[in-house]
C-alpha cells in the first residue's frame, strides 16, 4: 500500500518534467566521474609508413568500460530529456554545486 502511494505521487508529474527541474542532480555524478583527474592524457605521434599520426597515449590504465558506459548514460539522458533538458542544462551552474568533489574537479580542469 506504502509502495503505491509513492508511486502515485511520483507519477503524477511526467518524468521529464521532473528531471528539467532536477538537471543538477542527473548530471553531477555522470560528470564527476567523467571529470576524474586521475585518467590523463599526453600528446604522442607515431610514423606508419612514413606518415606522421598524431594522437593521445594515457598515462596509466583505467576502466574505459565505465566511461564508454557514464557516456552511454548521459546520451540516454540527453536523448530522452531532448530540447527542454538541453536548455535546462545550459542555464544550470555546476558552479553552484554542492558536490564538492566535483568543484575541486572543475577547478582543476583548466590545468589539463
Amino acid at each position: 500500500m506504502q509502495f503505491e502511494i509513492i508511486y502515485q505521487v511520483t507519477t503524477s508529474i511526467p518524468w521529464p518534467h521532473r528531471g528539467l527541474t532536477q538537471t543538477k542532480r542527473v548530471l553531477e555524478p555522470i560528470l564527476r566521474d567523467l571529470l576524474d583527474p586521475s585518467i590523463r592524457r599526453i600528446p604522442s605521434s607515431n610514423r606508419v609508413s612514413g606518415k606522421e599520426i598524431r594522437g593521445y597515449v594515457y598515462e596509466r590504465s583505467f576502466d574505459q568500460r565505465y566511461v564508454a558506459h557514464l557516456l552511454e548514460i548521459l546520451l540516454s539522458v540527453v536523448q530522452f530529456g531532448g530540447q527542454g533538458f538541453a536548455k535546462s542544462a545550459r542555464s544550470t551552474f555546476l558552479k553552484r554545486s554542492y558536490d564538492h568533489v566535483l568543484l575541486q574537479r572543475l577547478s582543476l580542469g583548466a590545468d589539463y
